[in-house]
């Protein structure tokens, strides 16, 4: 290797170590701006709270205040009457409502993995309705998302916790309120705890979820595995954010060979944070016993054939229709591989089915004939089309005779023709010869001088190649 090589790489790696420390330092900047201005909201939450408790002033007073902030600090956004209501409510939320202190919040927001930059986070102030400074981690936007879909702080402290955690635009968190992670996570059935070492089997329970949707699928109630797969395949990406953050995508119909014989996984990923794989197995039935030995086969299988030594064992997931929660307990003790088994959702529920028209009103709404009602300046061209109508134009009653007729030809004609001579002078070299006459025939059959041929009582241009 040459000294300029040595020289470069050694370049590279000190210009690496820069632009981590740059990045370091601007993701510091941004979370101190955000962590500023939750403060500011928090402040603003708390005073509108208490002077609304101290005196008789309702709403109103919050739209006065908007008025009069932006007014004072036009250059600040955050002071519209909406905003204001947003901020005291959030401050309620977890002051007021919450029936908490912020000092018990503390231990809440505390998290390890996948945090942004430090393994914990220094959270919260001792004294009371003082900003928790763990909820600066997270944007302002986020924070009404959480606020306004979870029904306790302590749901709420677990989403700030895994926005922050893995970095949840808001669509993916607003995805994870809206399909219940918080419920589900770490009720699934498994064995982890018997399967696993700590803090592996910890981690796996947490990641399992009891129940997962995937409404997003599009599938009838009559489906079969291949279905299910191929839809998963096809929204795979929504399906891992389903399973949660970390996973990446082996293959579907994994092939595994054992002897003389292929088996094939349905699923197959690698969480690429906790190094393990992930088999996936697909039921569109009710779980029965059977499945899990399977599940287990593949699981050998793979920690023989794949895994390698810095890996962690390998974890199955069993997703069925349904789960008999006494046969899924009895079967996963029996088992020596790491498993859990899941329902999965793919349609409405029947709570939301009455909500919701079925499809034969959704076909006879579609059919209906759609009326747009005229907008008042179709009114008045309307109006105006009938008035036009309505004009009674009568034709020219002119006395015609010879000497009329011959001053419209003069006129007339005889311009209207040489103009359309002078026009035809580039389309007439493409023909032979070509000839336009004027002929006019008086009743009593003269001939006038402007060298008319007597032919009918009409006068005609013609004009044609010959």
């Amino acid at each position: 290797m040459s000294l300029n090589e040595i020289v470069g790489q050694e370049y590279n790696q000190w210009l690496a170590q820069l632009k981590e420390k740059i990045r370091n330092s601007q993701l510091k900047a941004a979370l101190k701006v955000n962590s500023e201005l939750l403060s500011l909201y928090w402040d603003l939450g708390r005073a509108i709270t208490e002077k609304q408790a101290q005196s008789n002033w309702g709403d109103k007073i919050i739209t006065q205040l908007s008025a009069d902030l932006t007014s004072e600090f036009p250059e600040i956004r955050g002071f519209s009457a909406t905003n204001l209501k947003y901020v005291r409510k959030w401050y309620q939320f977890y002051v007021t409502n919450g029936q908490q202190s912020v000092g018990q919040m503390q231990g809440k927001l505390a998290f390890s993995e996948g945090s942004i930059g430090q393994q914990t986070v220094d959270l919260l102030q001792e004294a009371d309705n003082e900003f928790p400074t763990g909820l600066g981690i997270v944007p302002w936007g986020h924070h009404i998302q959480i606020f306004t879909k979870t029904d306790s702080v302590d749901e709420a402290l677990f989403y700030v916790q895994q926005t922050a955690a893995h970095n949840w635009s808001r669509a993916v968190l607003i995805y994870q309120l809206e399909s219940g992670l918080y419920r589900q996570k770490g009720k699934a059935h498994n064995n982890f705890d018997i399967t696993l070492p700590r803090p592996q089997s910890d981690l796996a329970i947490e990641l399992i979820k009891n129940q997962y949707n995937l409404e997003f699928l599009g599938l009838g109630e009559e489906i079969t595995e291949r279905d299910l797969e191929n839809a998963i395949l096809t929204n795979i990406k929504q399906f891992m954010l389903a399973l949660g953050s970390g996973f990446s995508f082996i293959g579907q119909q994994y092939h595994l060979q054992v002897g003389e014989k292929d088996y094939y996984l349905d699923l197959l990923f690698y969480h690429v944070r906790l190094h393990y794989y992930f088999v996936t197995e697909l039921k569109v039935v009710e779980f029965k016993p059977e499945h899990a030995g399977k599940l287990e086969f593949y699981i050998t299988v793979l920690d023989e054939q794949k895994k390698m030594p810095a890996d962690s064992p390998t974890i199955g997931l069993l997703l069925c229709k349904t789960v008999d929660k006494v046969i899924a307990e009895y079967t996963l003790k029996s088992k020596t591989k790491a498993m859990g088994v899941s329902e999965y959702r793919h349609t409405l529920p029947d709570e939301l089915k009455n909500e919701l028209p079925n499809e034969e009103v959704f076909k006879h709404e579609l059919q209906k004939e759609i009326t747009i009602q005229p907008k008042p300046v179709d009114d008045k061209l309307n109006k105006l089309r009938g008035l036009i109508q309505k004009l009674n134009i009568g034709k020219a009653e002119i006395e015609k005779n010879d000497e009329i007729i011959e001053k419209v030809i003069q006129q007339i004609f005889v311009p209207l023709i040489q103009l359309i001579d002078s026009k035809l002078s580039e389309i007439k070299v493409e023909f032979r010869s070509s000839k336009i006459n004027i002929r006019y025939n008086t009743q009593h059959g003269v001939e006038y001088k402007t060298g008319l041929v007597v032919d009918d009582i009409n006068a005609r241009v013609e004009g044609m190649p010959v």
